[in-house]
Order: structure tokens, then sequence, then C-alpha cells
């Protein structure tokens, strides 16, 4: 089986940085970032700047040549990123996407060779889904507890008021799945069932199941931070 690529471009390509580093508990790694992109010197901390809450996370930044501190709430971090990668080059985005993504990108152009941009080798050719439920059982960033649109719209069309029963529509993202009695959470898809006498699970609604399912994991990284077992060699 030959290598799965895909073609990023470089608005894309900082889309996906962006979205796999904006948690708490990646302030090292954005530290890390931010130096290799700005120059300087910067490393994470506890809010101990003075005009921040001391529960806040952020980094202090040096910059080159200089000795004052500037220190930026993790709260920031998209724009302070979204700023610094703009304006380099593919090349530098390719290794920041490489480093951020594990995974092996080069700078290039699109199929029609009309825009710049990066190439992902995802390996998603290595990835091979254990049926070991991990993604719908645990409330982590593996699952996902809103739909979008175009599942409701589906689902209306296929008349899945099944499926729709467990959907409180009137909310701003669609949560799911709701016991509409209580208007708790129900704490686990209701659409999972294990099959006999083994720890595997098959989903009730797999051809129709919400697009965040259908597309995870979102990549390599983000399979191996959520527990899923898809790259373990069998």
């Amino acid at each position: 089986m030959g290598k799965h690529k895909k073609f990023l471009t470089i608005r894309e390509a900082i889309r996906d940085i962006i979205d796999s580093l904006l948690r708490p508990d990646c302030v090292e790694e954005i530290a890390e970032i931010y130096s290799f992109l700005e120059g300087g010197k910067a490393r994470s901390t506890k809010g101990t700047h003075p005009l921040m809450d001391n529960k806040d996370l952020g980094i202090l930044y040096t910059p080159e040549k200089l000795d004052d501190e500037e220190f930026y709430d993790w709260r920031e971090f998209e724009d302070l990123l979204i700023r610094a990668l703009e304006d380099k080059l593919p090349e530098d985005v390719a290794r920041v996407y490489t480093k951020v993504l594990w995974v092996n990108t080069y700078a290039g152009t699109g199929a029609e060779g009309s825009e710049l941009g990066i190439w992902v080798e995802t390996e998603m050719e290595n990835f091979n889904c254990k049926q070991c439920g991990h993604c719908c059982l645990n409330l982590s960033d593996a699952y996902c507890n809103s739909v979008l649109d175009e599942d409701i719209n589906r689902w209306k069309l296929e008349d899945r008021w099944d499926i729709l029963k467990f959907v409180d529509q009137s909310s701003f993202f669609n949560d799911i799945w709701i016991n509409q009695e209580t208007g708790e959470e129900l704490g686990r898809c209701p659409w999972l069932k294990r099959l006999p006498n083994n720890d595997r699970y098959i989903c009730r609604i797999h051809h129709t199941k919400p697009t965040h399912c259908r597309n995870y994991p979102h990549s390599k990284r983000h399979a191996l931070t959520t527990g899923c077992k898809g790259f373990d060699p069998d």
C-alpha cells in the first residue's frame, strides 16, 4: 500500500497546527514553536506575571538581543501563532507541521501547480480500526458531544427520528446524546453495541453516523493523544 498524502494550502496547514495546539496542556510545546518561529526565547509559565491571575497559563517571551520579557496568556495563542506563521515560508510551515502533527511534510504546489502549500504524509495508510470502542466510550477529545447542522438535516431526510430524539436541537451546538426526559447527557453513545464474547464494538448507525465520528481520527496525533489503538501493531 502506498503512502497516503494530502495537499494543504498554507491557511489550511496553519488551521491544523492551531487546532492541535490550542490546549492549556500544550503551553510548553507552544513556547518551543514560538521560539523557533520568532527567534528569541520563550518559556511556559503559570501566571506569575503581576498583571495576570495566578491560575492562568502563558508564555514569557524574550526577543533576540533584548532583555524585556513579554507575557502572553494562553488564550492569546491563536492570534499569536497565526501572526507568526503567516509571515513564514512554506518550508518553515512544513517544519512546524511536522513537529506538531508528528508526520512528514514538505513544501510544494497543489495538483494543478497553482498554489504554494505543503504536502503531508498522513500515515493513515497504517491506521486500522481495532473496534475497541474507546472513541465512543470515553468523553475525551475522541468523543464529540455535538453534531453539525448537516447531520441534523440528513437525519430528517432519512426519517431517523430514533436518532433525533437524542439530539437537543434547541441548544446552540446541537448537543447529543441527551435523555429527553431528564435533559441530561447519557454518558455514552446509545448506538454503540458490544459484540458478544469479545471486547469489540460496532456502531449501529455506522452508515449515517455524525460527521465527527466519520472523520475520526483527524490525524495521527489526534489518534495517539486520545487513546485510539488504530496505529498499534496487530
